[in-house]
């Protein structure tokens, strides 16, 4: 079962439609034969892939995650048994799905235009309000760590505007910078290292984290009672549960504007003299005109 069907990870989305993906892996791809269990997910890494039944004291055991290092990223998964959805769909989800795990881990190594510089954060997609972690390692030209005590990188927030922001040493380890980031809007947010943390034309290093307006009406879906009871009594409303939702039709009754009723009738232009007399006075002015004019 998917970690999180209303935004699953580009890795475990088949589909564009949630629902249908959702769908798709619970019930449309073949099943495994094995998997071995974990005890839970490291910090810092993303869960993709939960089994439907087992479960720990943590929760349901974990079967694919993804986490960043220091040098990129790093993947698990707890099966091996993904051929088996040839059997029903060819290479239709097989191909495609190892394909954008490679292209996932390769990520990193992609976006920057040296091997000195590593910048990784915590996560690629927050909820609004929430605070990821981002490092930032960086060798001289001899491959050994910058003995400096912070590094700066740069925000592009979701307008474009590019923001400085500066990351202390971490602890005692030279070369690696590291600070605590809150998003406080939604969008694309791109955390960027220029040369010597100065803007140019392209940077060494980018790193894209999207910030998403968390769903809360959908983590708890189940309808509350007390609060609408409430908000019926303040607004001078009656509270009905659906199986007493006909009780509610007998309150309207006698209250409001009522109904007014429109007659209408049709009548043919003909049933009036006054459209015979008009007719033939047009028809005899015609006639007139034409005898005037040699029309005729």
């Amino acid at each position: 079962m998917l970690e999180n069907p209303a935004a699953p990870h580009p890795i475990v989305r088949h589909r564009d439609d949630t629902l249908e993906n959702r769908l798709l892996w619970e019930r449309g791809l073949e099943g495994m034969n094995w998997y071995y269990p974990v005890l839970r997910a490291k910090a810092g890494a993303t869960v993709l892939l939960r089994h439907p039944d087992d479960e720990n004291k943590y929760g349901r055991r974990v079967l694919a995650a993804i986490s960043p290092f220091p040098l990129g990223k790093v993947a698990f998964f707890g099966f091996d048994e993904t051929w088996r959805w040839r059997k029903l769909y060819g290479e239709k989800y097989f191909d495609p799905y190892w394909r954008r795990v490679v292209r996932s881990l390769a990520e990193s190594k992609l976006k920057r235009l040296d091997d000195r510089v590593v910048l990784t954060v915590e996560r690629d997609r927050l909820e609004l309000g929430d605070e990821a972690l981002v490092r930032l390692s960086l060798l001289d030209q001899d491959y050994n760590p910058v003995l400096a005590e912070d590094a700066r990188i740069h925000l592009r927030r979701p307008g474009g505007e590019l923001v400085a922001v500066t990351l202390p040493k971490r602890g005692d380890h030279a070369g690696e910078f590291e600070a605590r980031l809150r998003f406080e809007e939604p969008g694309v947010f791109s955390l960027l290292y220029f040369r010597d943390g100065l803007p140019g034309d392209r940077p060494l290093a980018r790193e894209d984290v999207i910030v998403v307006v968390p769903e809360r009406e959908l983590a708890h879906p189940s309808m509350n009672e007390a609060g609408l009871r409430e908000i019926a009594e303040v607004s001078g409303g009656r509270y009905a549960p659906l199986h007493q939702a006909d009780g509610l039709l007998a309150a309207f009754e006698d209250r409001g504007g009522g109904q007014k009723i429109v007659e209408r009738e049709q009548r043919q232009v003909w049933d009036s003299a006054w459209t015979v007399v008009v007719l033939v006075l047009l028809l005899s002015v015609e006639w007139i005109l034409r005898k005037r004019w040699n029309l005729v």
